[in-house]
């Protein structure tokens, strides 16, 4: 019995089972590698760091994100985009480490990305927030995070661009 479930596992760990989401994630590709931005805060100057990457047999793409001050992380993020075969078109979902969870719904366009985001911040308010990413060229990302709100209070758009890690 246990060689027979040895095979079995051996098998199934091999396989390499097609990415049924890939082409319907393609358009999101751009994104792909790690990129930094260096905005100014209140004259302090921040570090974020960020990348996307295929995940999960190329079935999502999975992002990292990490705002540093004075070298020290002060905020992470983890999202990870996805195809929902049901709906016909790409989901996101974000979780920070400040407790705030974001679902999403996304849309995609050439070399750009556009995603309306409710969710519920630690103290149980509702989120939102809509993200545009486009790329400005192979090695620059243009962000803009606008439509903020916390619960009834209305929040500043944030802006920035990104550059390709090593660049």
């Amino acid at each position: 019995m246990s060689t027979s479930l040895f095979s079995l596992v051996l098998v199934l760990a091999t396989a390499q089972a097609p990415a049924p989401n890939e082409p319907q994630l393609k358009p999101l590709e751009f994104l792909v590698g790690d990129w930094t931005a260096n905005p100014q805060l209140n004259g302090q100057e921040l570090r974020f760091e960020g990348g996307w990457e295929w995940s999960l047999n190329r079935n999502f793409i999975a992002s990292d994100l990490q705002i540093k001050v004075a070298g020290a992380t002060v905020f992470q993020a983890k999202s990870m985009f996805g195809w929902d075969a049901k709906s016909k078109r790409i989901v996101a979902w974000a979780f920070h480490s400040d407790g705030k969870h974001f679902t999403s719904k996304v849309s995609a366009g050439d070399r750009s990305v556009t995603w309306d985001s409710v969710g519920v911040d630690a103290e149980g308010n509702r989120v939102t927030e809509t993200l545009t990413i486009k790329a400005t060229g192979e090695d620059t990302l243009n962000m803009v995070v606008s439509n903020r709100k916390a619960g009834d209070q209305s929040l500043p758009d944030i802006s920035l661009v990104w550059t390709r890690a090593g660049e």
